[in-house]
């Protein structure tokens, strides 16, 4: 009897010590006082996976339910790599509610989040997908009114069905505190010896950035005034090795090293001053090349850089048409876009100093563009031809012998085959309407596309269209309608480059 009241007398305190020690200050036991919480994806087998472009800021705001005071969590994000399905070592992102992060590379990663308040906590990761925006595309090389500089692009889809992307602003995405000023234009070279390696330079007036072609990071800024104090660019171009820019002001040029990327002084430049860098492309032996061609307005004339000159003869690589334009106007020069019997055939349009007639000088003889060389033909204007402003460029069409040039908001046709003769102000193959004007063109002489970027008047704002080359005719004038067209998609667009796939 007596081992029985001890044995229910030791129950009893066990009860007590027990019931004591749940309720002794302690939240435990008491079902209602531990904080619940949930976190989107948490209770999923696979990540949640999103999906962005390189250069867009990946943001990733999960759902959190908790039933505290979400005063008390504290977030913590970590990234890594997510290759083939193998999470690599992660990196600490920030300890906001929300992910905000840039990655430099495309790929896969993943992000991990810890959310706890101390005594509940879960963790979550999820799959980001950061797609090569930049492998394929078009490239708008554009300014706004102040002169800041903006690099747009517009991809190229690679699957059907795909959407184009569109970005603006890549250079300053990609590269933290960066800031441009008075962009020129975009070269891109692809060196073949002794490795191949691709290139692709923005030039701006002050400064040139070789870029990594799939990434756009910046890879090496170059400053001219490192070759010429006080140098301020006026324009860009290329030779067939490298990329240069000119000042007008100081009448010198800087070149480009486009395998080990530093500026140089080309000596054959020394002393060489033009009005006007003009390149067109042309097919020879189913290949594609560029050739440059140096006008001076004021001479006037119009000369080709042939490094080899000096041994044929002549006192520089500058060979021009001297004395042959004397006393005219020269308008532009432009030459065609396939290669000829003997060359690669030039033309050059002039009006005489009253202005009453017209003039076409055709070389399709020689590659050095010398008097002797030329046939001319006149044309008496009436006052109601399409005629070219100074400095205009003509966008050259293998196909349908076509070249095509810009008149404030109308696209006019230009024909070399036959008798000379300019369109009337009637006769334009597209009209952009009131509201817009032409600032750029540039063309895919192996796809036969035009591509053409307009401003708009009233904002200031850039446009770009992409035409078929065949629909862009007079006899078919009010039925061509562009393949593509990106409204409002840039600043005002002073190039435009078609940017091949780089691997």
């Amino acid at each position: 009897m007596i081992r029985n009241i001890y044995k229910a007398t030791l129950l009893m305190m066990a009860v007590c010590a027990l019931a004591s020690c749940i309720n002794d200050e302690s939240d435990y036991g008491n079902e209602g006082s531990i904080p619940s919480l949930k976190v989107s994806g948490d209770d999923q087998t696979a990540m949640p996976v999103y999906n962005y472009n390189l250069g867009e800021t990946v943001v990733i705001n999960p759902e959190i339910n908790y039933s505290g005071n979400a005063a008390d969590l504290t977030y913590h994000w970590q990234v890594g790599t997510y290759t083939n399905s193998v999470k690599g070592k992660l990196e600490d992102a920030g300890n906001e509610r929300s992910l905000t992060y840039s990655f430099e590379q495309g790929g896969t990663y993943y992000a991990h989040l810890n959310v706890t308040d101390g005594r509940v906590g879960k963790a979550v990761d999820y799959q980001i997908n950061v797609n090569r925006t930049f492998e394929q595309g078009y490239v708008l090389v554009s300014n706004d009114a102040q002169g800041n500089g903006n690099l747009a692009f517009v991809s190229i889809p690679t699957k059907e069905g795909e959407k184009p992307i569109l970005m603006e602003h890549c250079l300053e995405r990609m590269n933290d505190g960066m800031t441009m000023r008075n962009l020129l234009g975009m070269e891109v070279y692809t060196i073949t010896w002794p490795s191949t390696i691709t290139r692709v330079f923005v030039l701006g007036q002050d400064k040139g950035y070789c870029i990594d072609a799939n990434t756009f990071s910046v890879l090496t800024e170059i400053d001219y005034s490192e070759i010429y104090p006080g140098f301020k660019a006026t324009q860009e171009s290329n030779d067939a090795s490298a990329p240069y820019v000119y000042d007008a002001a100081q009448k010198k040029t800087i070149h480009v090293n486009v395998q080990y990327m530093f500026p140089y002084e080309n000596t054959n430049y020394i002393g060489q001053a033009y009005d006007e860098f003009q390149a067109t492309q042309y097919l020879r032996w189913e290949r594609l090349y560029a050739n440059q061609l140096y006008v001076d307005y004021h001479a006037p004339l119009v000369a080709i850089y042939y490094a080899y000159a000096p041994y044929f003869g002549y006192p520089s690589p500058f060979v021009s048409t001297g004395e042959m334009l004397s006393g005219q106007k020269l308008l532009t020069a432009f030459n065609a876009a396939e290669y000829g019997e003997t060359c690669c055939p030039l033309y050059v349009l002039t009006q005489t100093a009253d202005g009453k007639t017209a003039r076409l000088y055709e070389n399709t003889q020689n590659t050095f563009p010398e008097e002797q060389y030329f046939n001319m033909q006149e044309l008496t204007l009436s006052g109601d031809e399409a005629l070219p402003q100074q400095g205009t460029r003509f966008m050259a069409s293998p196909t349908y012998k076509r070249y095509f040039y810009p008149i404030g908001n109308r696209l006019y046709a230009f024909l070399t085959e036959g008798t000379f003769a300019y369109p009337k102000t009637s006769q334009y193959v597209y009209d952009f309407g009131q509201g817009e004007t032409i600032t750029a063109m540039n063309i895919d002489i192996t796809t036969e596309r035009l591509f053409v970027a307009t401003q708009t008047t009233s904002t200031g704002r850039g446009n770009f269209y992409i035409f078929n080359c065949a629909d862009l005719r007079t006899d078919n004038q009010g039925n061509v309608k562009p393949i593509e067209t990106y409204k409002d998609c840039a600043d005002k667009i002073v190039s435009i480059v078609n940017k091949p796939r780089v691997q």
